[in-house]
């Protein structure tokens, strides 16, 4: 799997190397009411000195339920809550901008699968934490989720710094006053 996006080009130019972190569809997954659950496993938490989050989803029984995630950011913490529930996408509570674009796809009838999906690359530094949120008063099931990531663990010692200008003898620096005219 090969990740293209403007992160992992910066890590490429700079030369850091990243490991992937992706998972199957797994399930079903109980998600307590008005509760959560951490996934892959519970209070489990990525780290790294930064990630990339490409995808991440879930299928559900229920429009009461979606995704959060938790993170550090290059601006502060974030914490999307339960902002990602299907209902505030299937409904249009949730406006829709190019940093949160979300997939949901309904059942064709009343009970069936409500899917959500986050399908832009997600910046994070330091740490991230996906979890499965159901905002209902009762019990809901998730039948699958996935996540796929790229994640720097540290700077490696061979990768490139930036580097200081040489300095200039007095002879070049005599060619260059003549041939910038300063």
């Amino acid at each position: 799997m090969v990740f293209i996006n403007e992160v992992s080009y910066r890590w490429s130019c700079l030369g850091y190397q990243w490991k992937e972190a992706v998972t199957p569809t797994f399930g079903p997954v109980v998600i307590p009411k008005n509760g959560l659950r951490v996934i892959p496993v519970e209070n489990y938490v990525f780290k790294g000195l930064e990630g990339a989050l490409e995808v991440f989803h879930g299928e559900f029984d229920h429009p009461l339920c979606g995704i959060r995630v938790e993170s550090g950011e290059p601006l502060g913490e974030y914490d999307s809550g339960t902002v990602f529930n299907i209902r505030n996408y299937i409904f249009g509570a949730q406006r829709r901008s190019s940093t949160d674009i979300m997939l949901v796809i309904p059942p064709d009838v009343p009970y069936g699968f409500y899917g959500i999906k986050r399908a832009v690359p997600w910046h994070w530094t330091g740490w991230l934490r996906l979890s499965l949120i159901n905002i209902d008063t009762i019990d809901h099931y998730c039948f699958g989720y996935g996540y796929q990531m790229a994640i720097v663990p540290s700077i490696p010692k061979e990768a490139k710094t930036e580097k200081t200008p040489p300095t200039l003898t007095t002879s070049e620096r005599d060619i260059l006053k003549k041939y910038l005219n300063v």
